[in-house]
């Protein structure tokens, strides 16, 4: 009887033993297999986050030639580096951009010829960067690429479209590229208006003051025809010069 006894409760520990045993090793099989899942989803993500981003490929006209754009890959919530590249010729330029991401519309590459092209790089923080690109001579190991200062001209910098977006209103100011000093208190704003995807025409122009600096615009449109802007100076609510447009 105390055999039987002993024989069941030996049973039942061994029982026990094994369900216990059993629970830790799928225990530890889980545990293996989360780790093994976490490795391999960070050095994804990793893989992900350092991998060079194509922005822009360009060819010249007669397709011979080819620059790419692409963005480096960071851990960091710092500005934008880009590599712009032609063969193995490369050179690196970081983008003041608010630390938010690049779109291809903030590199515009433009083409003179088969061999020559101008390269801009714009940020929300910094003034347009001008890197000019020459095809450089066989055997003559010179950087194709050059950044240089130069004037722009009137480039777009704001635009208000009509509650129906039929017309367009336009701001342009002369622009200096990256490096160059200009005193914008004088630098006039031109204002251009027509129908939404015509040859905007000038209407007239807003003139600085050595008191302020207009940085600003408010557009009120009362209908399709009639808008006026307002000018600000940084974003305070008193105004510095309006001009009503009356579009045809």
């Amino acid at each position: 009887m105390w055999a039987d006894d002993d024989e069941l409760e030996y049973k039942v520990k061994r029982t026990k033993f094994l369900s216990g045993a059993g629970c830790l090793i799928v225990g530890f099989i889980l545990l293996v297999l989360i780790v093994v899942f976490t490795v391999s989803f960070s050095i994804k993500v990793y893989d992900k986050l350092t991998e060079d981003r194509e922005m822009v490929v360009s060819k010249s006209p007669d397709q011979n030639q080819t620059i790419k754009v692409k963005v480096k890959g960071t851990l960091t919530f710092d500005d934008p580096t880009v590599v712009i590249s032609y063969e193995n010729y490369k050179i690196q330029r970081k983008v003041s951009n608010d630390r938010k991401s690049l779109n291809p519309s903030d590199i515009s590459i433009s083409w003179k010829n088969n061999e020559e092209a101008t390269i801009l790089l714009f940020g929300e923080k910094q003034a347009p960067e001008v890197i000019e690109f020459k095809v450089p001579n066989r055997g003559i190991k010179s950087n194709p690429f050059q950044v240089v200062q130069r004037e722009l001209g009137f480039i777009p910098f704001e635009k208000s479209e009509s509650p129906k977006h039929f017309n367009i209103v336009e701001l342009r100011r002369n622009t200096y590229s990256k490096g160059m000093s200009s005193d914008y208190d004088k630098v006039p704003i031109e204002v251009y208006c027509g129908e939404v995807g015509s040859d905007l025409q000038k209407y007239g122009e807003f003139s600085g003051s050595d008191k302020y600096q207009m940085d600003f615009f408010l557009f009120t449109w009362d209908d399709e025809q009639h808008v006026t802007i307002t000018a600000r100076e940084n974003n305070k609510n008193e105004a510095v010069d309006t001009m009503k447009i009356e579009l045809k």
